[in-house]
């Protein structure tokens, strides 16, 4: 079952929201910090965050969101 998280709307908004939020960061900063992602949802954050090299724990209270993660 699709979730409204597939939705191509939501996608692209999500995209967006990640490609701004890292236009404000100096990435190279991030390196070894540790992050704590509460409300994970589908992980698209912690994942761009391990990306930049973070260390990173995602929680979520929906089951179906941490098997994705």
């Amino acid at each position: 079952m699709e979730s409204i998280f597939d939705e191509p709307l939501y996608v692209a908004a999500r995209e967006s929201r990640l490609r701004n939020l890292f236009r404000h960061l100096d990435v190279r900063s991030l390196s070894g910090k540790r992050i704590l992602e509460a409300g994970g949802g589908t992980g698209e954050l912690g994942q761009a965050f391990g990306e930049a090299g973070c260390q990173v724990v995602s929680l979520d209270a929906r089951p179906e969101h941490i098997q994705e993660l």
